[in-house]
């Protein structure tokens, strides 16, 4: 039985009342920043180069304030639900962020306007120098903007063209109703998004089977639908980068972040040559497993019995403190205080708790962390994959100012995987029996198959989509239905089985409402590993503790060249895909 959040020790509760002592002195703060958060004083006047620099100064002044409100009240908010006071001041910053950032959305367009000879002049002048980076990226934007009146009409389209994505949110987490899934015994499972997962786990195949036939076949039921919402999101991305004068969709979703056509092509082409790595994983599984062939719902099923694993939180804590011995003593002493003295995580389920795990702070804040953690061993995994997003984002935060301490996305999964990674490793040198080292190695083998090589299999479908549009082929389901099953055909090879219910599966791929998002966790997890190797064998901690305080100080692939990790060279994904392979041959040696 859930415990209520009174009953919980205060050791065990994130301390946010460091960013602000009660919810009254939050509500000073946002009335204050209320009245003073419009720019439009300044709107038509930042030719100016000084009325310019005041106006940037003031906007990420404002934005600071105005994130330390919206993290302290989604922190509240989210440990109890229920709370109507957390609930209130949640929706009211909410509401205050779209207002600023309407208001003031004239900021970026005016100065994308400016005569190029009078910003090139901007750069060059040192009084800009806290701010260059940020105006060399909106300036790098400047042919690709159009008129006023055309930006405001691509805005106002973009508003309409959302409610494509929108509909298939609630189509897929609202709308739909799963029958429930039998077990071999007969007896029903409540099958949700949720419980998929965990039921494609069971070492019960014939929950597995139905798990994954009720799912899809509601698909099938909707495929044409799904399919023309897809297509929305294609078209829509299409409109816009036509629009904007970029060669390809992709192009236009790379471009904004300086990340080159070839990280893209670089991870479909090297994953492609390399294929047979995942060929042995499935033959191995098909073995392992005693089949005739291996289906979809047999991919992450259990090949040994879970490990009797139970860990106290203050046990998790040492663990996960223990495995970053790597990255040195001052990065170890830093999360030994983040875990314990100076409470960044809310460690436990409670009643009306939201579900998960996330890390998330702000400049002036702890990167916090929300855990519900009852022992399990994926727990502990969860409290070591957290502390990598908040290590990263307090070393961001510690080396960089306001304006650069937020990373991207492209470089946000890694140092999470990294953290992960390191406790694994540091697990495997603890556990002496042979079932419990299986365990682990296969851990790994199906969470890169799941990263790498499946998203890696995503990215080069949502290409492909993309590419129906641009040469005029119209997007219908038995079109996504024949090439998704040819995928799937060559990246999992002869000794898997193409189930025809599989062909549908891209219907329930939420990721595929965001252009080109799946790609960055199989570079994600490729940059990862390829960093491990270079602390781990070559113990070189210094230039992955430079990405960490890099934060987003400059382009993506820049700040990983910086750091010795070129992603446009096939090397990174290479080098993943062979501790992939050492990894299997380790498993067979001991199975």
């Amino acid at each position: 039985m859930l415990k209520n959040r009174s009953s919980i020790d205060k050791k065990d509760k994130w301390s946010i009342e460091l960013i602000f002592e009660d919810i009254g002195s939050w509500q000073k703060a946002f009335e204050d920043i209320k009245r003073s958060k419009s720019l439009l004083h300044y709107k038509g006047k930042l030719k100016d180069s000084n009325i310019l620099l005041e106006c940037i100064k003031k906007y990420f002044e404002i934005s600071r304030v105005i994130e330390k409100l919206y993290v302290y009240a989604h922190l509240l908010y989210d440990v109890d639900l229920s709370n109507e006071e957390a609930k209130n001041i949640y929706g009211k910053i909410s509401s205050l962020y779209h207002e600023f950032e309407a208001e003031n959305s004239f900021l970026e367009p005016e100065i994308l306007h400016i005569d190029t000879k009078i910003l090139n002049g901007i750069l060059k002048d040192d009084k800009f120098k806290d701010y260059r980076f940020y105006l060399e990226k909106l300036i790098r934007l400047k042919k690709h903007t159009l008129g006023f009146e055309e930006e405001l009409i691509l805005k106002r389209a973009g508003k309409c063209l959302q409610s494509v994505s929108l509909a298939f949110n609630l189509l897929n987490n609202v709308d739909f109703k799963f029958e429930n899934a039998k077990d071999s015994k007969g007896k029903e499972h409540v099958l949700t998004h949720s419980t998929y997962l965990l039921y494609l786990r069971s070492d019960d195949r014939v929950l597995r089977k139905e798990t994954f036939e009720k799912v899809h076949k509601k698909f099938d039921e909707f495929s044409n639908t799904i399919s023309e919402l897809l297509y929305g999101v294609v078209k829509n991305a299409s409109f816009e980068s036509k629009s904007r004068n970029y060669k390809s969709s992709l192009e236009a979703s790379l471009y904004p972040k300086n990340i080159d056509l070839d990280v893209y092509d670089n991870l479909l082409d090297t994953v492609r040559k390399n294929i047979k790595a995942l060929h042995k994983f499935v033959s191995f599984k098909k073995r392992a497993l005693k089949l005739d062939k291996v289906h979809l719902y047999d991919l992450y099923a259990p090949i040994v019995k879970e490990i009797d694993f139970k860990a106290s939180k203050d046990e998790a804590i040492q663990m996960v403190i223990d495995s970053v011995k790597p990255l040195g003593r001052d990065y170890q002493n830093i999360l030994q205080k983040a875990l314990t003295d100076e409470r960044w995580v809310d460690f436990y389920p409670t009643n009306n708790k939201r579900s998960g795990a996330y890390s998330s702070g702000c400049y002036d804040s702890y990167p916090y962390m929300l855990m519900n953690y009852e022992g399990s061993l994926n727990d502990v995994l969860t409290l070591a994959h957290e502390a990598g997003h908040s290590m990263h984002s307090y070393l961001s935060n510690k080396n960089q100012p306001y304006q650069y301490a937020g990373y991207p996305i492209f470089l946000a999964e890694i140092a999470s995987t990294f953290n992960e990674k390191l406790l694994i490793e540091y697990l495997l040198e603890k556990k002496n029996k042979k079932e419990e080292k299986l365990f682990l190695y296969i851990q790994q083998l199906d969470s890169i198959n799941a990263t790498l090589f499946r998203q890696t299999l995503f990215a080069d479908f949502e290409k492909k989509i993309h590419e129906f549009e641009e040469k005029d082929i119209p997007i219908t389901s038995n079109l996504l239905k024949k090439t998704y099953l040819e995928l799937y055909k060559f990246y999992y090879g002869e000794d898997f089985y193409l189930d025809d219910l599989l062909k549908v599966e891209w219907a329930r791929i939420p990721h595929f409402y965001s252009d080109f998002y799946v790609y960055q966790y199989a570079v994600g997890i490729s940059t990862s590993l390829y960093f491990y190797d270079q602390v781990k064998k070559n113990n070189n901690v210094d230039n992955y503790l430079n990405f960490l305080k890099s934060g987003g100080s400059d382009y993506p692939v820049n700040t990983l060249l910086k750091a010795n990790c070129d992603v446009k060279s096939p090397k990174v994904v290479e080098k993943a895909i062979g501790y992939f392979e050492e990894i299997l041959n380790k498993v067979e040696n001991l199975l």
